[in-house]
């Protein structure tokens, strides 16, 4: 027997020529053979004569292994085109390779190749869907050569009939030695599952909160679940837009699954977005399925409202009101002009849902409202102004409602009064500018809408009566009050030239004022001193002369003018023009002021000086400044001259031996000594002022003080005349001892002391003298 190696090896017998080349010839009994085998079988039969004769199998093929065995079963290899992530959204081919292995260098070649295609979803998972034969073998007495160990084809999977993720196909092939296999065996490579997806996904959205105002605005959470209805789903594919104008951007759930039936088309894919933050929302939602298939547009539940755009507003509006006047009185009373302006912040606004409430009022009765601008809008900021320009009292609410309906916080209601008119103040009784010689009662009235009590005010001051209690009584008016007065008494008390002022500050702060000026004059003329005039009748004494001024005031025009001043015994007529002027005012209707300046060149030499005015009214009444009616004493000194001191025991330079030793001091003055003070070594001894000063001087006495002698110490006095116009003295007397002490009595004699020195000098010189000569003499001897 002769082996192949090879698949065309030993398929035809070999030629007597070439078997008589053969030397391997065994003897035959029986013979096995090997599996998987091609070979040819030789006999040869020789008989005892040496002929012989060859007998041999034109090739044979033995294939006995088990159908399974992948060695032997023919190989099957399937091919399906890669489609997006494994997954076909349509027809799929597959290409086939079977191949009948060589085994032993050989084979016996394909003979039959079908297929099957299996829904191993389906409610029949195991009726085909798909048949076919893909070749057929059929020569009884076939060479080698027409034997087929290698078959390539291809088929197509109907995705019509195959829509599942299990669609399994089973290629069955067997050779012409009777075996047999198909690809779902166990081992074999032409095992074919493919998932073919051809339904397109669909994408529902449902909201849970559909209760919008306007159709789209929503004033509290909104929460949208989104149902995907797809068998091969990936939520890293689902692609959800959402814009919000305000930035925060929802993010979607995790994805929760419910499956379907068969082969799982109907399996819904859930998640929600919670729409929580305020914006303007715009939402879009696409899909493709791991096939390739994209979810036609999205289906909303039919109770859905503003399904992809929509608006979430949460925020309440807020609401503020500045006013540019803020300048109350008592809290809320306003004298000028007052412009509210309201800002809202809301995004969502709408100016019809503002709701403005104003009331105006003035004095009870209904006022204009005033109108409101227009609104302004910059972004979420919503701007109005109201102008409160006239006087009234003001209530002002406002309430706003957005678009979504969310209420602003409420705002509590305020007033205020706007009050530009000032008060009304009236006297009357009298006439400005009048004199009174009979009934003078004087009347002012107070008024005003928002009258204060507390701010009326009313003042009577007199020339020289100064501030006058009021004498009268308050009565009530609409809106106000009336002063009455008392008539003046008739004494000559009252005679005075009166300013009379009634002011009234309302609650808003508003004043008004009148004022009058009148005189009672039922005794003749006033007078009344200028300020200068008064501090020189104030103090008494001057030491520099001054124009003396002061005013004469009649309801009559004066005349018969004369002004005379006394000094001392002396009486001086003045002379107009020259010693004095007069300046005249009033007149038509109105007081006459007669203002006299006394020249100061009146006044140069000292003295005291007396002055009399004396004047006549046209209706005959004689007046002077010194009647008891008028009790005016104009009366000054005028001293430029220093006051005089002389100290009688005590002279500087000398020393006086005594224990003690009582001062004399003599001080007086042209007029009057105000004060006299004595200072010893800087320190007050003595001081006389006033009564006890005049006391000394009226009796002629000295004003006298001690030095005690207990000081060896030389002394100072100083001794300081005022006199009453300011003029001021000093005295010093410096250097001088008061002591018993005989040793400082000694030295403070200068004659005796120095005459001393200069005899004890002498006798020493003349000591000196004749020791010398002496000395002089015993050396000639």
């Amino acid at each position: 027997m002769i082996s192949s190696k090879n698949a065309s090896d030993e398929t035809t017998a070999l030629d007597q020529k070439a078997l008589d080349k053969v030397s391997t010839w065994k003897p035959f009994s029986e013979m096995s053979v090997n599996d998987n085998k091609q070979f040819v079988i030789y006999l040869k039969i020789t008989d005892n004569a040496g002929n012989y004769r060859y007998i041999s199998t034109n090739g044979l093929i033995v294939d006995d292994n088990h159908p399974y065995a992948e060695s032997v079963a023919p190989e099957i290899t399937v091919s399906p085109e890669y489609p997006r992530n494994g997954i076909y959204n349509g027809d799929v081919n597959v290409d086939i390779e079977v191949t009948d292995p060589m085994v032993g260098g050989t084979y016996s070649g394909l003979k039959d190749i079908s297929y099957s295609v299996f829904d191993r979803t389906s409610a029949d998972p195991n009726t085909p869907t798909q048949t076919g034969v893909l070749y057929t073998f059929d020569s009884n007495n076939p060479y080698q050569s027409d034997l087929k160990n290698r078959w390539t084809g291809s088929i197509k999977i109907d995705s019509s009939v195959n829509n599942s993720n299990n669609i399994q196909l089973v290629i069955y092939a067997s050779d012409n030695a009777g075996n047999a296999g198909d690809s779902s065996q166990s081992g074999s490579r032409g095992y074919c599952v493919v998932q073919i997806d051809t339904t397109a996904p669909t994408i529902s959205v449902s909201y849970d909160n559909n209760n919008a105002d306007n159709g789209v605005f929503f004033k509290n959470d909104r929460v949208a679940t989104i149902n995907i209805t797809e068998r091969n789903f990936n939520p890293d594919d689902v692609k959800i837009t959402i814009e919000n104008t305000d930035g925060v951007i929802p993010s979607a759930s995790g994805w929760s699954s419910t499956q379907g039936s068969y082969n799982g088309d109907d399996t819904v894919n859930t998640a929600t977005i919670t729409y929580s933050a305020d914006g303007d929302y715009k939402f879009d939602i696409e899909y493709i399925d791991l096939a390739g298939n994209s979810a036609p547009p999205v289906s909303y539940t039919e109770d859905t409202i503003a399904a992809s755009e929509f608006t979430i507003d949460k925020t309440v509006p807020s609401i503020s009101v500045v006013y540019n006047n803020n300048s109350a009185q008592n809290g809320n009373y306003y004298n000028a002009d007052r412009t509210a302006t309201i800002t809202v912040n809301e995004h969502n606004f709408d100016a019809s849902r503002v709701n403005v409430s104003i009331s105006a009022t003035d004095d009870g009765k209904s006022a204009d409202i005033p109108a409101i601008s227009g609104w302004s809008n910059s972004g979420d900021i919503h701007t109005t102004t109201i102008g409160y320009n006239k006087d009234a009292l003001y209530k002002f609410d406002i309430s706003v409602k957005d678009m979504a309906s969310n209420d602003s916080v409420d705002y509590a209601e305020e007033s205020f009064y706007i009050d530009k008119t000032a008060p009304v103040v009236m006297i009357s009784g009298i006439k400005d500018e009048s004199a009174n010689k009979g009934e003078c009662i004087p009347i002012v009235s107070y008024s005003d809408t928002n009258i204060d009590i507390s701010k009326i005010d009313l003042s009577l001051t007199g020339i020289n009566r100064k501030n006058i209690d009021l004498q009268g009584a308050y009565s009530d008016i609409h809106n106000g009050r009336v002063f009455t007065f008392k008539d003046f008494p008739k004494e000559k008390l009252s005679d005075d030239i009166y300013t009379l002022v009634g002011t009234l500050t309302d609650k808003a702060g508003n004043s008004a004022k009148d004022q009058i000026h009148f005189s009672v004059n039922r005794f003749g003329s006033t007078y009344s001193l200028s300020d200068e005039a008064m501090k020189i009748i104030s103090h008494s004494y001057i030491k520099t002369p001054v124009d003396f001024v002061l005013t004469e005031t009649n309801a009559n025009e004066l005349t018969n003018i004369k002004i005379t001043v006394f000094r001392g015994s002396e009486t001086i007529v003045l002379n107009e023009g020259t010693d004095y002027k007069i300046d005249r005012a009033g007149g038509s209707g109105k007081w006459h002021l007669y203002t006299y300046t006394i020249l100061k060149d009146v006044f140069e030499n000292d003295g005291v000086y007396n002055i009399i005015i004396h004047s006549e009214d046209a209706a005959g009444n004689i007046a002077e400044n010194t009647l008891d009616t008028k009790n005016m004493k104009l009366s000054f000194g005028v001293d430029k001259t220093l006051p005089t001191i002389n100290v009688k025991n005590v002279e500087s330079g000398e020393t006086y031996p005594v224990d003690n030793i009582t001062v004399l001091v003599s001080a007086n003055d042209n007029l009057k000594l105000q004060s006299l003070t004595i200072d010893l070594d800087g320190s007050n001894v003595a001081k006389w002022e006033e009564s006890k000063l005049l006391d000394v001087i009226n009796s002629g006495d000295d004003f006298t003080f001690d030095i005690p002698g207990t000081s060896a110490r030389a002394h100072n006095l100083k001794l300081v005349a005022k006199d009453s116009a300011g003029n001021e003295l000093v005295e010093n007397i410096n250097n001088f001892y008061v002591t018993t002490n005989l040793w400082v009595r000694f030295y403070t004699n200068r004659p005796l002391f120095f005459g001393t020195i200069i005899g004890i000098v002498l006798i020493i010189l003349v000591i000196v003298f004749f020791a010398t000569r002496k000395r002089r003499t015993q050396n000639t001897l």
